[in-house]
């Protein structure tokens, strides 16, 4: 899964995200011209800049209610198969960045997990709705729900990092439980107009540099679950 990986460039990142989104829509839709409008569009836009530097990465997180039943991240996929289509599943829409979570680990098990996905208009919607207990699990971006799992608004069973977050280290990574070296990441970097003169970009990619060196940064990015991850300089 390429979600983002180290020392790798951020369009090269971006073209196995788009492959997975393409794949995750025929998988679960067969939505054929929807992923092709999309991978297209997306195509056309991603030509039109060029790499600066790729910044920090964070993964995501299965959140269920506070009251929910499900204690593991393996109740709720063992339920999810008992009862496919039941069990309702919050995201910010089809094809978004935390619809894709589910539909990735749910390709890796080759199409055995169906549930009834409520889409909503954002990711902060969706972790509404688990807090209301209108749905029973979202896979939502982690920055948007630690402040909520810190509170005990919600219940966090699995992080899609490579290992357990510092700010969640009784939360269990799906990597360690489920499926070795799985992981799925969003990815924050700088981008520049393809036609931007190099010794702009290389002044960019200096200054940026230097503050991945500052200790408060650093120290916010820990309070958000984020880790800093730079590509090589362009």
């Amino acid at each position: 899964m390429y979600a983002h990986a180290g020392g790798v460039k951020p369009n090269e990142v971006l073209q196995h995200r788009l492959n997975d989104f393409a794949k995750g829509l025929r998988i679960s839709n067969n939505k054929v011209g929807i992923c092709h409008l999309y991978y297209s569009f997306a195509l056309e836009q991603l030509q039109l800049f060029v790499d600066a530097l790729a910044c920090t990465a964070a993964p995501f997180a299965f959140i269920v209610p506070k009251g929910s039943p499900y204690q593991t991240i393996q109740d709720l996929l063992v339920d999810i198969q008992k009862n496919p289509g039941y069990i309702t599943m919050a995201t910010g829409g089809l094809g978004s960045p935390a619809y894709m979570p589910f539909e990735l680990l749910r390709a890796n098990a080759k199409g055995g997990l169906n549930v009834n996905h409520i889409p909503y208009k954002s990711g902060l919607e969706s972790t509404q709705a688990v807090m209301a207990q209108q749905t029973d699990f979202a896979p939502p971006y982690i920055g948007g729900v630690l402040p909520q799992a810190e509170t005990g608004k919600i219940r966090v069973l699995a992080v899609t990092s490579s290992e357990r977050v510092p700010n969640l280290t009784n939360v269990p990574a799906i990597a360690g439980t489920l499926v070795p070296a799985w992981t799925y990441s969003t990815l924050l970097f700088f981008a520049v107009p393809r036609d931007t003169p190099k010794p702009i970009i290389q002044k960019l990619d200096n200054e940026i540099r230097k503050a991945g060196h500052n200790k408060e940064l650093l120290a916010t990015l820990d309070t958000l679950a984020h880790h800093l991850e730079l590509s090589p300089s362009p």
